[in-house]
């Protein structure tokens, strides 16, 4: 976690953290040091170990308001995003968490561009979560190695320029800090020595801190 942090400030780059909320018991330190970057926290369940499938709703919404709840009494202000445990929704999800006040939700990766959802309560935008660029997806999934997520992220830069949309928005990578090693012990020199540059600007990422 350290050293992710350290190559953020050292690229200037912003973050997203998918954040259990019983971080802040288990490692209040980790998360104090998300605050101090001011970066976003992104509600990600109380932990990995559960999810929101098979539950009545009011246990689903007891679970998301303690989320919530959590949430902004350690960081001041209330969550702007949701993603669930495994990225697992009922059927009530959306419309508990449109009126839990969540303004985005990264459980739906059927886009490569935001789109609105419906809800009982309004629509509620639905923020690509990235599967393909991600080392859970990748070494967990696909059983890549970390020098082949490294390519991947270097190919993004060098490449999606040419063929995004004028509309689209940041880049975004998945990162999950329970995979060792996150890169390569000895990284390719293409992977190395071009990443501040090649990183600078539109980059985020998006960091599952379960």
């Amino acid at each position: 976690m350290w050293r992710l942090l350290e190559l953020f400030d050292e690229l200037k780059l912003p973050a997203a953290h998918n954040t259990n909320s019983l971080l802040y018991d288990y490692a209040p330190q980790v998360m104090a040091a998300i605050r101090k970057r001011g970066d976003e926290v992104v509600a990600h369940g109380r932990t990995n170990a559960e999810n929101l499938r098979g539950l009545w709703q009011p246990d689903e919404e007891r679970i998301l308001r303690e989320v919530t709840e959590s949430i902004t009494r350690h960081e001041g202000a209330p969550p702007a995003g949701w993603m669930g445990s495994g990225a697992y929704e009922s059927a009530h999800t959306l419309d508990l968490l449109k009126e839990l006040g969540y303004r985005y939700v990264m459980d739906w990766p059927m886009d490569d561009q935001p789109v609105w959802l419906a809800t009982r309560a309004g629509p509620i935008l639905s923020v690509p979560y990235p599967i393909e660029l991600n080392d859970s997806q990748l070494v967990v999934h696909r059983k890549g190695s970390a020098a082949e997520f490294c390519d991947m992220v270097v190919d993004l830069r060098r490449d999606g320029r040419a063929v995004r949309a004028p509309s689209a928005g940041d880049e975004c990578l998945g990162a999950h800090l329970r995979l060792r090693p996150a890169v390569p012990p000895a990284a390719p020199a293409h992977c190395a020595a071009p990443l501040p540059a090649a990183c600078a600007g539109g980059a985020r990422v998006v960091d599952a801190a379960a």
